[in-house]
This record gives C-alpha cells, sequence and structure tokens, in this order.
C-alpha cells in the first residue's frame, strides 16, 4: 500500500499540469483576444486616416479659396486703375483739343483782333506755347506748337492771299516714365485766305 506522502506529491503533480481541453481553451481565448485587439486596431487606424484626408482636403479648399481671392482682388484693383486712366486719357485728349482751338481760333483770326491790314495773314504765335486750362483740366501740362507756310507773306491765288498752318497740341499728366502717366497730341492743319476785295474786318475769301 503506498505511502500518504506519496498520494499528496502525485496529486500536486496531476493538478500542477491542466487537462489538454482546458489548455486548447485557453489558448483559443488568447487567439480570439489577439484578433479582437487587431480589428480595433485596423478600426481607429481607418478612422485617423479618414481624419488625415478631411484635413488635407480642408487645407486644399483654403489654399484655393485664398488664390481666387488674390486674384480677384488683383483684377478688381487693375481694373479700377485702368479705368482711372482712361478717365484721365480722355481728359487729356478734350485738354489738348482745347489748345488746338484756341491756336485755330488765332491764325483764322475772324474779327481780326491782331489789326492786320486787308491782304496781310497772321504770323504763328510763339511757339511751343504753354497754356493753363481751368477746371478738371488745370492739372495738365499743355503745349501748343505752330507752323506757317510760307514762314513769311502768303500764296498768291489770283486776288486770293493763302497761308496754312500745321498746329500741334499735346496735354500729358504725370511725370516721364510713371504709371499713371497719359498724354494726347492732335494735330491740325488750317487753311487762311483773304481777299482785300472783300469786306472786313476779316477780308474772308
Amino acid at each position: 500500500m503506498p505511502r500518504p506522502d506519496r498520494i499528496v506529491a502525485r496529486r500536486r503533480v496531476v493538478r500542477a499540469h491542466p487537462a489538454r481541453g482546458q489548455t486548447t481553451c485557453a489558448h483559443g481565448a488568447g487567439v480570439h483576444g489577439q484578433m479582437h485587439g487587431a480589428a480595433v486596431h485596423a478600426r481607429l487606424h481607418g478612422r485617423a486616416r479618414q481624419r488625415g484626408a478631411m484635413l488635407l482636403a480642408v487645407v486644399f479648399f483654403m489654399v484655393v479659396a485664398g488664390f481666387l481671392a488674390a486674384t480677384m482682388l488683383s483684377t478688381l484693383r487693375n481694373r479700377s486703375a485702368s479705368t482711372a486712366l482712361d478717365v484721365q486719357a480722355t481728359r487729356a485728349y478734350w485738354a489738348a483739343r482745347s489748345a488746338l482751338e484756341w491756336g485755330t481760333y488765332h491764325v483764322i483770326d475772324p474779327l481780326n483782333s491782331q489789326g492786320l491790314g486787308a491782304s496781310a495773314l497772321p504770323a504763328c504765335f510763339a511757339s511751343p506755347r504753354s497754356l493753363a486750362l481751368p477746371g478738371d483740366l488745370a492739372g495738365f501740362a499743355v503745349s501748343l506748337t505752330c507752323e506757317r507756310f510760307p514762314a513769311t507773306g502768303a500764296h498768291e491765288e489770283g486776288t486770293h492771299r493763302v497761308a496754312g498752318y500745321r498746329l500741334v497740341a499735346t496735354a500729358s499728366w504725370g511725370a516721364p516714365g510713371a504709371a499713371e502717366r497719359v498724354e494726347r497730341s492732335i494735330e491740325a492743319r488750317v487753311t487762311r485766305c483773304k481777299n482785300p476785295n472783300a469786306t472786313g474786318p476779316d477780308h474772308a475769301c
């Protein structure tokens, strides 16, 4: 008959080694836990990737929106500056036109304000001549030149005496080379004819 102490030792040995079924169940539970953890990790990783993609989309949209806003602002500024230059160019034209009208009236001299004789034709004014204009045209630099043909005397065509004049008026705004610089020039050719036998004061042909 075995000794009691050996029976206790055997029992301890038996208890120290679990059954195969118990070992298999524990192993299966461990594998299941690992798979569950991997699935959770995959879901979290997928959500992080989605948040990253959304963040990139928002940043891209902000960059594109900023670029479009800057482009629109630049376009509006350019249009505003272009409109201002167009207005100044129109004013420059009328400033030059005003100077040209003044020069034409001077060489035609319909009222004979220069006190010339019936056969004498007006001479050119001192050229170039600067003119000061009023109102919105006051800021323009306006100059006018005159060239006479012939320089003195007149072409005689029977009893008619004829002289020609070339007038060039230039109006400018802004310093040379500046972005806001505008300049307009107008040229006119004027013919003056006198008939000494015609009635005064202009003795027009």
